[in-house]
């Protein structure tokens, strides 16, 4: 029995240190994705922890972008069963789950103040249209076709109504 445990510790083992040789992290990078330790990565890396709690398993999994399955050896495929999110996320995902619940609200509420503000989100036509006839002091949005329209359909849509929110 003890062989069997100490056997399924060392393939988990292999398979972490395979994975995040694969994707080329070093135990910093990893340590930044997960939240967890570089000592308790090396550790898991090196069988001197085997049993690795499930939960570390599936940060380890997200932060190896792969599935906890792949992880403890129950399938080959070494695919993710979420989609995969980029270093930024990761390393967002990383210092959120690092803090207090009330440090959690606070971000929430910081990144949701920031999506109101135009410079800090993704464009789109709309908005190339609504910037482009606010910016031309000769161009106002009636000369633009539907410009007008498309300015109130975007407040209306947005909530926002300060000039200095676009």
């Amino acid at each position: 029995m003890i062989d069997d445990i100490s056997k399924k510790g060392e393939a988990i083992a292999s398979l972490i240190k395979h994975r995040r040789i694969m994707l080329g992290l070093s135990y910093q990078a990893l340590a930044d994705r997960t939240g967890l330790s570089k000592s308790t990565l090396q550790r898991y890396e090196t069988g001197d922890i085997l049993n690795i709690p499930l939960s570390k398993v599936d940060v380890l999994a997200n932060g190896l972008q792969t599935s906890p399955a792949y992880l403890m050896g129950l399938t080959a495929e070494v695919s993710p069963t979420q989609p995969n999110n980029n270093s930024d996320e990761q390393s967002l995902l990383a210092l959120y789950q690092k803090l207090n619940s009330t440090g959690k609200l606070k971000a929430l509420a910081d990144i949701e103040d920031l999506t109101q503000i135009l410079k800090y989100t993704e464009q789109t036509s709309e908005r190339v249209i609504f910037r482009a006839a606010r910016s031309n002091a000769n161009n106002p949005p009636e000369i633009i076709p539907n410009g007008r329209r498309i300015i109130e359909k975007f407040k209306k849509a947005s909530g926002v109504t300060r000039k200095e929110d676009f």
